[in-house]
């Protein structure tokens, strides 16, 4: 999944690489069936408009840019919707757009002890 950035008002691309949603953690009902949330992470990279790595405007990212990329890619992976600001690599065939959706069908469904 790759979703459409500014970096110092250069416009890129951030493309997920890899993550884990989070898990709201569960605070009520007997304290043995209770657990802590945690929070989602997101690895990402990030790329020209073209699609080549840009590692000079990553070294621009400070960590507040960093808060900000991961709950926006976050959102729209948990969203599981398209939106003007997302994009799907078409040369990609696909493959890891499957990927991340099984992942986050699993994640949704051990959450709620499926």
């Amino acid at each position: 999944m790759r979703i459409e950035w500014e970096i110092d008002e250069v416009p890129c691309l951030i493309e997920v690489t890899d993550y884990e949603l989070g898990d709201p953690g569960r605070t009520s009902g007997r304290p043995e069936d209770c657990y802590p949330p945690e929070p989602g992470w997101v690895e990402y990279r990030v790329l020209t408009l073209g699609g080549d790595p840009a590692p000079e405007l990553a070294d621009c990212l400070d960590d507040d840019d960093d808060e900000e990329i991961q709950s926006a890619c976050l959102e729209a992976i948990e969203s599981g919707r398209s939106s003007a600001r997302i994009t799907q690599d078409d040369d990609e065939g696909g493959a890891d757009d499957d990927y991340y959706a099984s992942r986050a069908e699993d994640s949704w469904s051990r959450g709620r002890g499926y």
